[in-house]
């Protein structure tokens, strides 16, 4: 049987095989957790764009007529004329 012998060029494209191979593993790793990363953004995204949503409804309801009336109501304790005024003795 013969020997075959272990070649500079043959030393070369094994250190090139496994080089390629490494280099391609680690940028699926490196994809992966972008992705991940992507999603993870869009979540907190969505979240805050609902929160948003939210501040612009109470926003807008904040500017209402009825709105003011009634925080002025219950802050201030006003009354309209011929109303009887209720005061619950067990708020402070």
């Amino acid at each position: 049987m013969k020997k075959k012998k272990l070649t500079l060029k043959s030393v070369i494209i094994i250190l090139l095989l496994i080089f390629s191979s490494y280099t391609i593993v680690s940028q699926q790793l490196t994809m992966k957790k972008i992705k991940k990363d992507i999603s993870n953004q869009q979540k907190e995204l969505e979240l805050v764009k609902e929160k948003n949503q939210k501040l612009k409804d109470e926003f807008e309801l904040s500017n209402t007529d009825l709105y003011k009336e009634k925080q002025v109501r219950e802050r201030l304790g006003y009354v309209k004329p011929g109303e009887t005024p209720v005061i619950d003795s067990n708020s402070k």
